[in-house]
């Protein structure tokens, strides 16, 4: 075969071959060849062609579907989720959901500046923030949701049984290896209809999607951790349920460490939640969603550790011995908070600088650029979004 045409001539063993292409349409017919075959035996592929017709717009591929233009339409990205729920509500069509997770790729253009150099697609690659990925992809509930499982088997709390949506497969899968007492339910209201205490534990907007579905009971008990829909609206999404409370666990949950907001008061609520963490419990809603911020404050957190960190690295220091330093450093200041808890902290910012000393020079440094003004802008910024 000729390499320079493989682009326009593919060739391979699948239930189609090419036909015709173009920028904008792509034509297949069956294989007659194929090898593979139903469970009954018959030859596959069932169709003997198929033409795919870009359309870049979503409102352009939703129109299509409904007159009749096209047999089908591919939607996958959050700018099509408001052609996605039109679509929805058409009983006309049919939805089918993909089994798997959409994993996106990054095709470069290797023939033209800058990404014909390999430096630049490795900058690329090396500066995409897989965590936040993950943690964007899996809908916001696969680190906390499966911190708080861990936390609970690691306090050893007495319970029957944990049992997990299907939603999130993986996760559930390695939980279910990983402790005896964790099943799997068939669908989200399955693990309404078999439990007590119900967790929500998803990012507001596919809160808002599925909530509305299911059939709750007056006899459940609701533990809120989504950061920005409140008690007070979920009372009529999820009625006749009444027992809410809004809770803030925090990855470290999974150690048995860090705060956990809980609102309202409640002692039931509050005894087992301590198990897990240091409850931090108010019936003041105002005070509970000025709480709720500082839950944004970790990652910047890791930020100031991650600057002095690499700091260190670009001076040519070892990368284990700026993490011993650092971590006990850090670590020792935090006991310094912990021991003086009633202490003003104003008088031990002053207490560990020295006049014309280095720590003076680094805060006044930092006061003049702007960092902690912007720090509590950004801390009003959270408090209007949670609010």
């Amino acid at each position: 075969t000729d390499p320079t045409k493989c682009g326009t001539t593919p060739i391979g063993t699948g239930p189609f071959k090419m036909s015709a292409w173009s920028q904008t349409e792509l034509t297949v017919v069956k294989n007659t060849t194929y090898w593979r075959k139903d469970s009954a035996g018959v030859q596959l592929p069932y169709l003997d062609s198929i033409k795919f017709v870009y359309a870049k717009e979503s409102a352009q591929r939703a129109n299509g579907v409904k007159s009749g233009t096209f047999d089908a339409v591919q939607m996958t990205s959050a700018s099509d989720s408001k052609q996605m729920k039109s679509l929805r509500s058409n009983s006309a069509l049919q939805k089918l959901n993909s089994g798997a997770f959409w994993y996106p790729s990054i095709w470069f253009n290797t023939s033209i500046a800058p990404f014909n150099v390999k430096e630049c697609r490795l900058a690329v690659s090396a500066a995409i923030d897989r965590a936040q990925y993950v943690k964007v992809r899996q809908n916001g509930v696969g680190e906390i949701a499966t911190s708080v499982v861990e936390g609970i088997f690691k306090a050893k709390i007495n319970i029957k049984e944990i049992i997990l949506s299907p939603k999130n497969k993986n996760n559930a899968r390695i939980l279910k290896k990983k402790f005896s007492r964790i099943k799997i339910a068939k669908s989200n209201q399955e693990v309404l209809d078999k439990s007590n205490w119900i967790v929500l534990s998803v990012t507001p907007k596919i809160g808002r999607q599925i909530l509305e579905k299911l059939k709750f009971k007056d006899s459940h008990t609701v533990l809120n951790f989504i950061s920005t829909i409140h008690n007070q609206q979920l009372k009529s999404i999820i009625s006749p349920a009444k027992k809410i409370f809004k809770i803030a666990p925090l990855p470290m949950i999974k150690h048995n460490l860090g705060p956990i907001i809980v609102y309202p008061k409640n002692k039931v609520i509050e005894s087992f939640f301590n198990k897990l963490g240091k409850v931090i419990a108010t019936s003041n809603e105002k005070e509970n969603k000025k709480l709720w911020v500082m839950t944004s404050f970790m990652a910047t957190y890791f930020e100031i550790f991650n600057t002095a960190h690499k700091w260190f690295l670009r001076k040519g220091i070892n990368k284990n011995k700026s993490m011993e330093y650092l971590i006990h450093l850090f670590k020792a200041l935090n006991n310094e908070t912990i021991k003086n808890s009633n202490y003003s902290m104003d008088k031990m910012i002053k207490e560990f600088q020295t006049k014309g000393g280095i720590n003076e020079e680094l805060l006044n440094k930092a006061k003049k650029s702007g960092v902690f003004k912007n720090l509590n802008k950004g801390f009003d910024k959270i408090y209007n979004r949670v609010k």
